[in-house]
């Protein structure tokens, strides 16, 4: 994605597989006054329109209605703004040819860097509201851990973290193992479960939960352990999936 700006309103594009520029809808629509982006959807030719995957202002990846070029210039002829005319100048005669010949427009490095620099503090101010809303369900010790590693990634330094309090994910602890791909997909889920129970037996009480943003955005629970608890996993690795115990 390439972002450049129109009197002040940023413009995402982007250049398909084809090197054609692509750009996202409802930016056109925003700096032309059309107040309706899905109406003017449905105006545009269907093999004009496609969707795009896009970073939004907090940093997370939506789904975007992008048109392409000839899509671009049906847009700009629905729009009754005088400016219309100098916009669709602009394009033709700057943004374009620079797409073309060098495969973005070139913008202002410190334009871009400031828009990357606030989608990293809104990420993560999120992520600390959440530490905060968490309080009371998770464990303290978590939560700190999880906190320190917010604020130190934000300063461009290594968090300083007891081992002992530093979160440890499953899925992490079995890509130790060498697991990836289809063998982790099958192994974790009953990998977590053993571990829960060995964790209850031990402990006398479930593991505390902690939400965990994935890759594609979606929040789920995951259970909250932490390199405290290394050596329950190790326990429940020898004894259900180390090469000694599936030989036995």
């Amino acid at each position: 994605m390439k972002l450049f700006k129109y009197n002040d309103t940023p413009i995402r594009t982007f250049v398909n597989s084809d090197g054609d520029p692509l750009f996202v809808l409802a930016d056109l629509c925003k700096v032309l006054d059309l107040s309706n982006p899905s109406k003017v959807a449905t105006q545009v030719d269907a093999d004009a329109l496609t969707t795009s995957e896009v970073i939004d202002s907090m940093g997370r990846a939506q789904s975007a209605k992008t048109v392409t070029e000839a899509g671009m210039y049906q847009i700009v002829f629905m729009s009754r703004k005088q400016e219309a005319v100098s916009f669709r100048r602009w394009i033709t005669h700057e943004v374009l040819p620079a797409i073309r010949k060098t495969g973005s427009y070139q913008v202002n490095a410190f334009e871009l860097e400031e828009h990357k620099s606030k989608a990293r503090v809104f990420e993560s101010r999120a992520q600390m509201e959440l530490c905060q809303a968490a309080k009371g369900l998770i464990s303290d010790d978590h939560l700190e851990a999880k906190a320190r590693i917010i604020l130190a990634r934000d300063m461009g330094e290594a968090p300083e973290l007891d081992p002992m309090r530093r979160p440890l994910y499953t899925q992490d602890y079995l890509k130790e193992r060498g697991l990836s791909g289809k063998s982790l997909k099958s192994t974790a889920p009953v990998f977590g479960k053993r571990l829960k129970v060995a964790y209850r037996a031990l402990c006398g009480r479930d593991p505390e939960k902690y939400p965990m943003t994935l890759p594609n955005g979606r929040i789920t629970q995951v259970n909250a352990y932490t390199e405290a608890d290394r050596g329950l996993m190790d326990e429940i690795w020898s004894e259900y999936y180390s090469r000694e115990a599936v030989a036995a």
